[in-house]
């Protein structure tokens, strides 16, 4: 994997946490939705299907939450697993925290340069 690639998926991390919360919540509208609807009696048979896409849209919403959620997992540990404690740091405030270059260097009392070259080893070190 290049440093590229690992760079687009350590990115992803910080709008997991939005995606996550909306689609819990567009699963939250669709049940209300589901709740809402009024039953109609009547002596013709029916094929409950309000229920069934509910249950449908549901189960494929929680596939994707759950898809999401793994995914931030795997970020995390991967950061976690960094044996170098400053590469791990300069990680965990670039991708989980989402501060810039310039603001790790603030952070962590070093140079821009310096928080530069140690994001681009941590980069090529980091096992996703």
């Amino acid at each position: 994997m290049t440093n590229e690639e690992k760079k687009a998926i350590l990115k992803q991390y910080i709008g997991l946490e939005k995606r996550i919360a909306r689609m819990l919540d567009e699963k939250k509208k669709w049940k209300e939705k589901a709740e809402a609807i009024s039953p109609v009696y009547s002596d013709m048979p029916k094929a409950g299907g309000c229920d069934k896409i509910q249950n449908a849209v549901c189960q494929i919403v929680d596939l994707e939450i759950d898809a999401q959620i793994d995914l931030r997992r795997r970020i995390k540990a991967a950061v976690k697993q960094m044996d170098d404690e400053k590469l791990r740091d300069v990680m965990m405030y670039r991708y989980i925290d989402g501060l810039k270059l310039e603001e790790i260097a603030i952070e962590m009392s070093y140079s821009y340069m310096q928080i530069y070259r140690l994001h681009k080893k941590a980069i090529s070190e980091i096992m996703l």
